[in-house]
């Protein structure tokens, strides 16, 4: 045994081991006593090894020494290096492991040098017990809430009863024991940090005086559940097409805040109810959405139905008059068939339709007042040519052969008023080539007739007539008023001026701009 310590020994000085050494070296001394047997080389190699062990020694406490300087200064450092409590309580921690080691490594450092150490440290370490500290006063502070909100549910319990029955259940106001116990849960949920076996203790104590009220609450709760489960079914049924959708979840969401307020449910059966209701709701809301969606596409299609006319009447200002008329009436259709557009575009797209089709309108009164003008123009036209031809047969004056090329030189008339002159110009020209002196006759002799038909026509159209023909004029007027008085219903003024251009009468040139101003007036 003393031959296996010492070779360890050696063996441990050679590999730099030495506590290992040290042990041994103890080890060798408990044995070396009751040895009578160590020889001379074992004593030699003994006293060998103890010397290079004092020589490590020494050596290893100088070092010993330089590592606890060194250590000192890294616990010094500490402060400066803003660790968290934690790093800092594992790093003081360390630091004292590690010159427990150099002790044993390296032998027992000097006092002085070890109180600097431990005066080190503790400064080192001040902030994590005051933490610890503080975590005790909170685990005391807790522990005595914890206590106090047993014994204000001990009260609870004893006040309120355990018994469900008819007379206990009126006297109940469920909705304050609801929410004291919702209120009571989530605080004991809330509860910080204790010791373990006093959290373990108050917790059961905790379940043992919920369970009468959870028994008593039974009943008020599923019945509530119910109406929760009625009003989300509501919900679900809802159509989200129909426009009176979104008025009927709001009504659902007012009823439900209601009823979370007349009752309040225990949290997860909250939650889960409520999480349900609010999905069929968003169903809804989605659904309007979707359908508010495809109305803006159908509106902005429609939209640009409306733009696509729009354009079509503004490229048809040089269009004929025909293709105008069928343009306007095939576009005011297809424009009140087509439905509503985007309201920021409404305003927009209806202004410059209407400007579009006042400008078309516009010029088909320019056409149709160019034509009138036209019309007017030819048909005092052919009433002078008819006047000419009518006058050479009351002086019976030859034909005049450029009367028929400068009637063909003339517009037609429209065709009631052409084929009317086209008689009356072709029965004085037939007259004139025939001599017949009777037509000149009736011609003279439809002078009167011609000139009440002119006062007539003018009292119609608001004209003035020549002041010497006044007296004429009033006779005229009286039988006017008459015949209107007598309920009589005379022709109209475009009927008699038409007949006045069909009579066939000497006319002289200032009747003819009596005429003249009677057509301007049509």
């Amino acid at each position: 045994e003393f031959s296996d310590a010492l070779a360890a020994m050696e063996l441990a000085l050679q590999q730099g081991l030495l506590h290992v050494a040290v042990e041994k070296d103890l080890v060798l001394r408990s044995i070396a006593p009751q040895s009578k047997r160590v020889s001379s080389s074992q004593t030699a190699r003994l006293n060998n090894a103890r010397a290079e062990l004092k020589r490590l020694q020494d050596w290893a406490k100088w070092g010993g020494n330089i590592s606890r300087e060194q250590l000192i200064k890294a616990v010094e450092d500490l402060p400066a290096q803003k660790l968290s409590l934690d790093n800092l309580a594992k790093a003081v921690s360390g630091s004292r492991a590690h010159w427990k080691s150099l002790d044993v490594a390296s032998g027992a450092a000097p006092r002085a040098l070890w109180e600097r150490f431990d005066a080190i440290c503790t400064a080192a370490y001040a902030p994590v017990m005051e933490r610890s500290k503080k975590q005790a006063q909170e685990r005391q502070q807790n522990k005595d809430k914890a206590q106090a909100l047993l014994l204000e549910l001990h009260r609870i319990v004893e006040t309120t009863g355990t018994e469900n029955t008819e007379n206990t259940a009126s006297a109940i106001d469920w909705k304050r024991l609801a929410n004291f116990q919702r209120s009571t849960s989530q605080t004991w949920q809330r509860m910080g940090h204790m010791d373990r076996k006093d959290r373990k203790r108050f917790d059961s104590e905790f379940d043992e005086l919920m369970k009468p009220l959870l028994v008593l609450l039974k009943g008020p709760w599923q019945r509530e559940i119910e109406r929760r489960e009625s009003l989300i079914m509501e919900a679900e049924q809802i159509n989200a097409s129909d426009r009176s959708a979104i008025d009927r979840v709001r009504k659902l969401q007012e009823r439900w805040q209601e009823l979370a307020k007349a009752m309040p449910l225990e949290r997860k059966d909250d939650q889960e109810l409520w999480q349900r209701f609010r999905t069929a709701c968003d169903a809804v809301f989605a659904g309007r959405k979707e359908a508010a969606a495809a109305a803006d596409a159908v509106r902005r299609k429609n939209a640009d139905v409306k733009v696509a006319l729009c354009v079509a009447l503004e490229a048809a200002s040089n269009e004929a008059e025909p293709a105008i008329r069928k343009l306007l009436r095939e576009t005011e259709a297809v424009w009140t068939r087509t439905g509503q557009v985007p309201r920021a575009r409404e305003q927009q797209l209806d202004a410059r339709y209407h400007k579009a089709v006042a400008g078309l309108r516009a010029r088909l009164d320019a056409v149709k007042h160019a034509e009138k003008k036209s019309q007017g123009t030819a048909l005092f036209e052919k009433l002078s040519l008819c006047m000419a031809a009518e006058s050479a047969v009351v002086a019976n004056l030859p034909v005049d052969t450029g009367w028929n090329a400068d009637w063909l030189k003339l517009p037609l008339l429209e065709s009631g008023r052409e084929n009317l002159m086209h008689r009356r110009f072709n029965a004085a020209v037939d007259a004139l080539l025939a001599g017949n002196r009777e037509y000149a006759a009736t011609l003279q002799k439809n002078c009167a007739v011609l000139q009440q038909e002119l006062l007539r026509l003018e009292i119609m159209a608001g004209l003035n007539s020549p002041p010497e023909l006044s007296r004429e004029r009033m006779q005229v007027q009286v039988e006017v008023l008459q015949s209107t008085l007598s309920g009589q219903k005379g022709e109209s003024f475009v009927a008699r001026l038409d007949k006045l251009c069909g009579l066939a009468a000497l006319v002289d040139a200032p009747s003819l701009e009596r005429i003249h101003r009677l057509l301007k007036k049509a």
